[in-house]
């Protein structure tokens, strides 16, 4: 009962919605050899930037997850994929494929883990104007947020050698 008044309680991002956001907030995700990236090509983006500053905004808990997307026995090394969508003289066009979690509370401990984010970013080939940028959680899949409550799940994770299973009472999907 009381994770449901902490998650009633959210409902305004951490931060108001900027007028203004850096440049370097989207160039620093790419890699350094992005001119010499080929379409299709996946990299790894820099992860502290994303969650610092673009899902920072939405709430100060945000964290790298601890679960790999696909098998949640497995701690996460990397959450955070990019990729070359296409490349013309006027923009780059990328896709990234974000995992990442909130700590809602401490007391009781919550965490909040979307499936996963997507973000599209359309920057001009010199990275010197952003032209376009919008990332969401996709709603084509049935249950895309999983919700911890309670002691157990504070520290899931956090260990190298992967995390253990946990109750299901705990879990809420939606």
């Amino acid at each position: 009962e009381r994770c449901v008044r902490v998650l009633d309680a959210w409902s305004e991002p951490a931060q108001a919605q900027r007028d203004h956001v850096p440049l370097r907030a989207f160039t620093a995700v790419l890699p350094e050899n992005v001119q010499s990236l080929k379409v299709g090509e996946l990299f790894r983006a820099n992860q502290s930037v994303v969650l610092q500053e673009w899902l920072a905004q939405i709430h100060p808990g945000v964290r790298h997850s601890r679960y790999h997307p696909l098998d949640p026995n497995v701690r996460a090394t990397d959450a955070v994929f990019g990729m070359l969508r296409s490349r013309s003289d006027k923009a780059l066009e990328f896709a990234f494929r974000i995992h990442a979690e909130f700590l809602l509370s401490s007391d009781p401990v919550l965490f909040l883990m979307p499936g996963q984010f997507h973000a599209s970013l359309s920057i001009s080939p010199d990275l010197s104007r952003l032209l376009a940028f919008s990332l969401h959680v996709p709603a084509s899949r049935a249950f895309n947020v999983l919700i911890e409550c309670g002691a157990p799940f504070a520290y899931l994770g956090d260990r190298e050698e992967g995390a253990p299973g946990s109750p299901d009472e705990r879990r809420w999907s939606t």
